[in-house]
């Protein structure tokens, strides 16, 4: 008689692996399919690989070569996709996020399984559920790419091979302020066997050096111009740059009872953690190192804070509060197995129902968002590409969507210096800055918010477009307006402001 066949425990972890890693595409496809986000930066990243793969250069506008995308290799690789024969780069990096998504959930269940058997679940229950992860892997967005990135240099370390100098080179090239993951890394790295860093670090400088190489004789320097101009432009203070973050970890803010508790919780949770991985040390010490100096880094910034600076902080939490109740969930089975098994149970459902219940919420923000870049901007730059002759200037502030369907054939100029640098002492000078740059720029059209001209206020700063009556008798002599659009339709979650935009042309004597 045949024998039963009994398949190795390896076939039941790769099972479990699957089975999250299937759970990790749905909950993005999902969300994809429901809310259709596709976020305003990531179309300047797009143009930029549209004019590599079409032939016009590393450029946003053809024939002036400035780095103003700030993930070169995430650029590359869409560039490829479109020499490849990609047609609809948004949705393929779309794609290409999930993939990244799916890549460092499985990386990182290789990490945590090492230290314990409890940590990997607890950390694919918050990973594949949470709605700050969730979204902006679905937005086009580089960080995908960065968390995949940062979990091979993570394994890496923990095994030391080369993945870790591959996982370092890859965060640099994806965003330059990875370069904070891979300081704190290399001297942890350090401090425990130097030669071995020593040749790690070598081959991470390697790696890297073909884009220094070029970045360095295409536009002068590695840093993106997004640096220069963002610190001349947002000079907002610690009242702009900590909220957003405290919001996040801390229940300050809040006014609901259950939004209060929830908070409250995860604060403990996260302060716990980070306690634990301190004092137990291991390789999960720069992973909280690096939580603590990124969070107090941007939070002290003072500049805008947008979701996506947001999510490695959250990404390295998650790394964090897995791995420390994973832990401890280990020590308690040692004298009581079934308590750490329904403790196990329980701390899933409850870092998962309690994601899931905010994934609804982000859902309905984010196709309110869409709204208005399907309903208002997208419609401007489609208007822009229609009514505008080819080679015009266009000046306006948000020139993602717009600048990206106005078309290659239209030169964006953009008011806070992304990817015109020319603007950036006008901007640093505050008040009264419009027609100064307007006179130095000289652009044939002009996209502007309604309520700034309305209430004199720059977007994001609030310094005065204008100073005196002579600077609005200059614009309104210079300039007509030849186009408005609003949005219709209620949209509560949209601020006023983003809602209407005039469209104004030069006026030739």
């Amino acid at each position: 008689m045949m024998k039963a066949i009994r398949l190795p425990s390896s076939w039941g972890m790769i099972a479990v692996a699957a089975l999250l890693a299937a759970t990790t595409i749905a909950i993005r496809v999902w969300f994809w399919q429901s809310a259709g986000e596709t976020l305003e930066d990531s179309l300047i990243t797009l143009r930029y690989a549209e004019n590599i793969a079409d032939g016009r250069g590393f450029t946003y506008n053809t024939g002036e070569y400035v780095l103003g995308t700030t993930t070169p290799l995430w650029t590359l690789l869409l560039a490829s996709a479109r020499t490849a024969g990609v047609t609809d780069l948004a949705q393929a990096a779309k794609v290409i996020g999930i993939a990244c998504d799916v890549g460092t959930l499985l990386l990182l269940l290789l990490l945590l399984r090492k230290d314990n058997s409890f940590a990997p679940l607890l950390f694919a229950g918050i990973f594949a559920t949470s709605p700050w992860i969730v979204r902006i892997c679905v937005s086009g967005m580089e960080t995908p790419l960065l968390l995949l990135s940062m979990s091979i240099a993570l394994l890496g370390l923990q095994r030391r091979n080369s993945a870790f100098a591959l996982g370092l080179a890859l965060t640099l090239l994806t965003r330059i302020d990875g370069i904070l993951f891979a300081g704190i890394m290399l001297l942890w790295s350090l401090f425990h066997d130097w030669r071995w860093t020593a040749r790690q670090t070598g081959i991470m400088v390697l790696l890297c050096l073909p884009w220094i190489v070029f970045a360095a004789a295409t536009f002068g320097t590695v840093l993106p111009q997004s640096f220069e101009a963002k610190r001349a432009v947002y000079h907002l203070g610690v009242a702009t740059s900590a909220p957003p973050f405290l919001n996040v970890f801390t229940p300050l803010g809040e006014t609901g009872v259950s939004k209060l508790i929830v908070k409250s919780l995860w604060t403990l949770v996260v302060l716990g953690s980070l306690l634990i991985l301190v004092i137990r040390r291991g390789i999960f010490l720069p992973i909280a190192v690096f939580f603590l100096m990124y969070t107090v880094a941007y939070m002290m910034s003072g500049t805008l804070i947008f979701a996506w600076y947001i999510v490695p902080a959250v990404f390295i939490s998650s790394i964090c509060v897995a791995a420390a109740t994973g832990w401890a969930l280990a020590r308690l089975k040692e004298r009581q197995p079934r308590m750490s098994s329904l403790l196990l149970t329980g701390a899933f459902l409850l870092f998962v129902s309690i994601n899931i219940l905010a994934l609804g919420g982000r859902m309905q923000r984010s196709r309110d968002v869409q709204e208005v870049e399907n309903g208002l901007r997208k419609g401007i730059g489609v208007w822009l590409k229609e009514h505008t002759e080819s080679g015009a200037s266009i000046l306006l502030e948000p020139i993602g969507y717009i600048g990206y369907y106005a078309g290659p054939d239209r030169k964006i100029m953009d008011e806070i210096g992304l990817v015109t640098p020319r603007i950036v002492p006008y901007r640093r000078a505050g008040a009264g800055w419009y027609v100064a740059a307007l006179q130095a720029l000289d652009p044939d059209y002009i996209v502007q918010y309604a309520a700034a001209l309305e209430r004199n206020r720059s977007e994001g700063t609030e310094d005065p477009l204008f100073v005196n009556g002579d600077q609005r008798a200059w614009f309104r002599d210079h300039y007509e307006s030849v186009a408005r659009f609003r949005l219709s339709g209620q949209h509560f979650r949209i601020e006023e402001k983003e809602k209407e935009y005039v469209v104004l042309r030069k006026i030739h004597s």
